[in-house]
């Protein structure tokens, strides 16, 4: 499994050196939509550092449930983009990590909402 296979890079993400498109800073107000997003943003930022550091599959669906906001459609693009950034900077081995994390983790959102709406309809 390609997962499997690129889970011996030692990736990690250093917030300070994300591409710029991926670090908007704005004045946030408390209270605002802005600052709401990027509260978010940051715990996924940090939830995804987690993802980084699994062993196993196993340990990753861990972690994707133990930090639902890695399910979300902005954590999905957040790995796209990072994915792309990494594309395009010839990483390949982080490439894979990456491709192998947005994987385990749309899987795991598939077999959640699938759960979901069965308890839903029993």
């Amino acid at each position: 499994m390609l997962f499997e296979q690129s889970l011996n890079v030692n990736a990690s993400i250093d917030l300070e050196r994300l591409p710029l498109c991926l670090v908007i800073h704005l004045p946030t107000y408390k209270g605002t939509r802005v600052n709401t997003e990027a509260t978010e943003m940051s715990a996924i930022y940090q939830a995804l550092q987690k993802l980084l550091q699994i062993s196993s599959p196993p340990q990753g669906v861990k972690v994707l449930l133990q930090n639902p906001e890695l399910l979300t459609d902005q954590a999905d693009n957040l790995l796209v983009m990072l994915i792309d950034n990494a594309k395009a900077q010839q990483r390949e081995s982080f490439v894979k990590v990456l491709t192998g994390l947005r994987s385990l983790a749309q899987e795991v959102r598939q077999q959640r909402e699938q759960k979901e709406r069965l308890e839903e309809i029993l």
